[in-house]
């Protein structure tokens, strides 16, 4: 069956439509976090040429989450509406779905970083490493503040929802308002004698701090994961879900990539030339440009999935499989990266005497990497088996109901 034909269907007209390449893309996206968690926490060698390459890559992770974030909602709220829910009930569900992400956050804050803090002092580490520095300007309290990953995620879903009752050109206008307000708080610093915000220093080392100014500084624009530039992405996810699902009603998906592969690819040029010349690639989105260039990789990166699953119907069922799997259990996975790849690592360094983060070269961090990619395979083939039963999935499911 082609993709469209049960559209045209009558006795299928209403079932809701549902796109393999989303999970698969999602699975992606679930190696990339897997990568950046081994080459980021691990390598000491961060000023080699192959580590920068390697490096590079890895903050496609991160963003590609965020726009899956605007996409997949899109076609939930569709789902959800063909299954007969009203307004009212859809509204509440991704509320409480976007609440429980925000909720979490602060969950893992308490595990993944406070309590290790406490386990793992900072002067078990050598005084010039990135753990001492950051250790010890810290505190429990700064930790269990930090607003992460999951907060953003979280706090992207409510914000795609309200924006996608607006017409798309609305949502146009709000994501060049961020990109723009990011443009100002980024050079800010310039007229006080500083140096741009989100800019790549080599030794610089961000620190949360527990200070309601500064807490609201760092959710805004300073952070891990700051609003500005990061809703962009969820943004722009609501913008190429609602025009996805509206080509894939009207039994057109090629439209989809022939509409925007031209400019996307123009604009992914453009922005590799001037990261060229203009500065090195760091683990966040730094500047506005470096936003663009990724939102453009992102989006032509699906288009080719979307090709190659949706349209030409090529697939490899054991690489689907995998890769969709992760997919559906990657906030599970995203949890589990940092208790095993990070928290677990620092645990045995304590009781070794000898650090483990920050220390290992990059030969050595390959391999590991593609090791736990193994691990967390089989880790969700397994627990596939079981419906996924006690994940961070699972609780979602069983909590927002």
């Amino acid at each position: 069956m082609k993709i469209g034909d049960s559209i045209n269907d009558t006795s299928n007209a209403i079932k809701p439509i549902r796109l393999k390449s989303l999970d698969i893309f999602r699975g992606f996206g679930v190696i990339l976090v897997i990568i950046s968690h081994g080459s980021h926490y691990w390598c000491n060698d961060v000023y080699s040429i192959p580590f920068y390459i390697f490096n590079s890559l890895i903050p496609l992770g991160a963003p590609l989450f965020m726009l899956l974030i605007g996409i997949s909602m899109i076609f939930m709220v569709d789902t959800m509406k063909i299954n007969g829910k009203s307004d009212n009930e859809i509204r509440n569900l991704i509320i409480k779905r976007g609440l429980f992400l925000i909720g979490f956050g602060y969950f893992y804050n308490f595990i993944a970083e406070a309590l290790i803090f406490l386990i793992a002092p900072y002067y078990i580490y050598p005084p010039n490493s990135a753990l001492y520095i950051i250790y010890a300007n810290s505190s429990f309290w700064d930790w269990l503040t930090l607003f992460g990953i999951f907060h953003i995620l979280g706090l992207c879903l409510l914000v795609s929802y309200f924006l996608y009752k607006t017409p798309i050109k609305i949502r146009i206008v709000a994501a060049i308002n961020v990109l723009i307000i990011t443009i100002i708080i980024t050079y800010l610093p310039l007229f006080f004698g500083g140096i741009p915000f989100h800019t790549f220093q080599p030794d610089w080392h961000y620190v949360p701090t527990a200070h309601p100014i500064t807490i609201i500084l760092d959710i805004l624009f300073y952070g891990q994961y700051p609003i500005f530039p990061w809703i962009f992405y969820a943004i722009v996810g609501t913008i190429v879900g609602e025009t996805l699902l509206e080509h894939m009603k009207k039994n057109e998906p090629q439209m989809f990539i022939n509409k925007y592969w031209k400019k996307l690819t123009i604009l992914l040029t453009s922005g590799l030339i001037c990261l060229i010349f203009i500065f090195i690639p760091g683990f966040f989105p730094e500047t506005t440009l470096y936003v663009l260039f990724i939102t453009a990789a992102l989006i032509l990166l699906y288009m080719l999935v979307f090709r190659y699953i949706e349209i030409n119907h090529k697939e490899s069922k054991k690489l689907d499989y995998i890769l969709g799997m992760l997919g559906r259990f990657s906030l599970s996975i995203y949890f589990l990266t940092g208790l095993l790849m990070v928290d677990l690592f620092l645990i045995i360094g304590v009781l070794i005497q000898i650090p483990l983060l920050g220390t290992m070269p990059f030969w050595l961090v390959v391999p590991l990497d593609v090791l736990f990619i193994l691990l967390f395979i089989l880790l969700t083939n397994a627990w596939a088996k079981n419906d996924f039963k006690y994940s961070l999935n699972w609780f979602e499911r069983k909590i927002t109901r």
